[in-house]
């Protein structure tokens, strides 16, 4: 009876100790993950700075933000959900110049900030400006950047609209001035 006894409490200890937690993320199409997205934007996660509980498997890291392609009331120090599991990968390709483009979408079940789409799929790495996927992927998402204008620039923890815009609004109408005041004068002189 002992040995019986014995026998199932070795077994309930041995299947106890075997239990693992993993997430896997199947490939999910670059399309689609923009078309999901919530909030798009480009930066970097700060590893020292506020973070937040989470469900699941997602904990929120404050993530220095950029640029905003996509979202409302973005601020220079979002709070985004990183798998617990990843394993540190993204504080070492930081450490290597590296940003992240980020496509993030909320979901509750996740915690009470935005998760990267898909896992790391919503995670896609950025270095020098340029994407550092995987051939298909680096090519959707560097026609992405290259076609969109971020619809804000954090600049100095302050949201600015699209500082180039302006600047060519600014340039643009100094132009037509200059130009109408030429136009005039010389009309002028020819009568």
């Amino acid at each position: 009876m002992r040995v019986i006894i014995f026998s199932i409490l070795f077994t309930i200890l041995l299947s106890i100790g075997n239990c693992t937690s993993a997430t896997s993320w199947g490939k999910v199409p670059p399309d689609k993950v923009r078309d999901r997205a919530d909030v798009i934007v480009v930066g970097e996660f700060n590893f020292a700075g506020e973070t937040a509980d989470g469900e699941f498997i997602f904990y929120g890291q404050e993530f220095n933000v950029d640029y905003v392609y996509k979202g409302e009331n973005v601020s220079k120090d979002l709070i985004v959900g990183i798998d617990m599991l990843d394993g540190g990968w993204e504080q070492e390709f930081q450490q290597k110049g590296g940003k992240f483009l980020l496509l993030l979408e909320y979901k509750p079940e996740y915690g009470d900030f935005p998760v990267p789409v898909a896992g790391p799929n919503g995670m896609i790495r950025v270095i020098n400006g340029e994407v550092s996927e995987e051939e298909k992927h680096k090519n959707h998402y560097n026609k992405f950047l290259d076609e969109n204008t971020p619809f804000y620039v954090i600049l100095d923890g302050k949201t600015e609209r699209n500082i180039v815009l302006l600047i060519f609004i600014t340039i643009s109408g100094t132009i037509l001035i200059v130009g109408n005041k030429m136009f005039k004068k010389y009309s002028r002189k020819k009568t």
